[in-house]
């Protein structure tokens, strides 16, 4: 049992191993996909919606632009993440 609860506790942190790292010294502000343009994959973004009320928006903008190989946060306010345009909707590329 030991041994399972401490593979298990070294497999939780591997996915933090492999890439912390990112350029801190700037962050792209936005608060829809026009305004998401200016910002750089690979970039520290901040998403703040311009009108709150829909708690799924946060969530959808996580799913498409947010590198899950760096820790994300977000609320019903806004996302804080590394982004990335991999998984662009609709297939468009920036």
């Amino acid at each position: 049992m030991l041994v399972l609860m401490a593979s298990s506790i070294s497999a939780c942190n591997t996915p933090w191993t492999e890439s912390t790292t990112f350029d801190q010294s700037s962050l792209c502000n936005w608060s829809d996909e026009a305004s998401l343009k200016i910002c750089k994959e690979g970039q520290l973004g901040f998403f703040a919606p311009a009108t709150f009320g829909n708690e799924q928006l946060p969530l959808l903008v996580t799913a498409n632009y947010c590198d899950f190989r760096h820790p994300v946060v977000y609320n019903s306010g806004g996302v804080v993440c590394v982004i990335t345009f991999q998984r662009m909707p609709n297939g468009t590329d920036k």
